[in-house]
């Protein structure tokens, strides 16, 4: 039986809708894995690189994502600075951290531990571990300088009320 010609375009119409779609998503899956494998080796590189420790003094959130600042005890760099937007965002200098914990679920006590930490210690054995120190208890994680929702802007300005606040205190 043979289709009418009208009846045969919207066919090859439908068929050639579904193969572009699943041409497109294709391509979009392909994209998105390699952007997350870019990330893993941008932070991979970081963490051989960088190691810091001290005092947490502010967790602000921006768009849902948590920073925290640091007032640094030690560290192996005297300054340092990296953004990738949606990958990761660190910033080392004048004896103050800021590096982003990502999105935290209140829910999620081991989230909620890390965004309420006294102190963290940042890849100290260059192990990619990170501790997070309250009240005596310590909880070690994988280290993830995920920016998450953050903007540069937001990493910067964190960094300069993290640095104001630090000016107050020693100059009261």
């Amino acid at each position: 039986m043979m289709l009418p010609m009208g009846r045969k375009k919207e066919i090859l119409s439908v068929i050639l809708f579904l193969v572009l779609f699943c041409l497109i998503t294709f391509l979009f899956l392909r994209l998105s894995r390699w952007e997350d494998q870019k990330c893993e080796q941008e932070i991979d590189s970081l963490v051989k690189s960088v190691y810091f420790e001290g005092m947490v003094i502010d967790a602000p959130v921006y768009k849902q994502s948590t920073l925290l600042c640091v007032k640094i005890d030690a560290s192996s760099v005297d300054s340092f600075y990296y953004f990738s937007r949606g990958c990761c965002g660190v910033i080392v200098r004048d004896s103050i951290a800021v590096f982003s914990i990502g999105l935290i679920d209140e829910n999620n006590p081991s989230d909620l531990f890390m965004s309420h930490a006294e102190r963290v210690v940042v890849n100290k054995d260059y192990d990619t571990k990170t501790l997070f120190i309250r009240n005596g208890d310590t909880l070690v994680y994988n280290i993830y300088f995920g920016a998450g929702r953050i903007d540069e802007v937001h990493l910067l300005m964190a960094w300069e009320n993290a640095r104001d606040t630090v000016r107050r205190e020693q100059h009261p």
